[in-house]
């Protein structure tokens, strides 16, 4: 089996970030507008894509707040084959910060699909952050890299920051 994984700061508590990931509105803030998502264990969520072409729905696996939330993917038309695999995002503060660990595990193999979920869940994750930290992601209806990769702060700010891009 064949699994994503990728870390991100978010200068958000994890509370804030928790919500975030457990609530439709929030949910709608960061991924898809087009969802719904019930907020206990053993609910469902149902993301909705290109005008409803694309869905995926989930089983709530687990929720831990505000530390952890877990979903397995019932169905799903998403490239690379989600049916049967898991999401978890793990969250653990730092300061006044969040480190958020999401992992999508359980593909059966490495396909050009794969490859595009891992680009997608690094891209959402930014919209996830820069929604956190500014009010305003890029969900999937909202899709704009320049939007998503722009640069906050003055070149001296980001530079004592220690990371390029504007991401902490």
């Amino acid at each position: 089996m064949h699994d994503i994984r990728h870390l991100i700061r978010i200068h958000a508590s994890p509370e804030r970030v928790y919500r975030a990931l457990t609530t439709a509105d929030g949910i709608h803030g960061w991924w898809t507008r087009d969802a719904d998502l019930d907020e206990a264990v053993g609910g469902t969520g149902a993301f909705r894509f290109y005008g409803g072409k694309g869905i995926t729905v989930v089983r709530v696996a687990e929720l831990d707040p505000p530390r952890r939330v877990g979903w397995e993917t019932v169905s799903s038309n998403a490239p690379g084959d989600w049916v049967g695999t898991t999401i978890t995002f793990d969250l653990r503060a730092e300061g006044d910060d969040t480190i958020l660990t999401l992992a999508h595990r359980g593909f059966a193999e490495p396909s050009d699909g794969f490859a595009l979920v891992n680009t997608g869940w690094a891209y959402y994750l930014v919209s996830l952050q820069q929604y956190l930290e500014t009010g305003e992601g890029a969900p999937q209806q909202d899709k704009d890299f320049a939007r998503v990769i722009r640069r906050t702060g003055t070149p001296a700010e980001r530079s004592s920051e220690g990371m390029s891009g504007g991401q902490r």
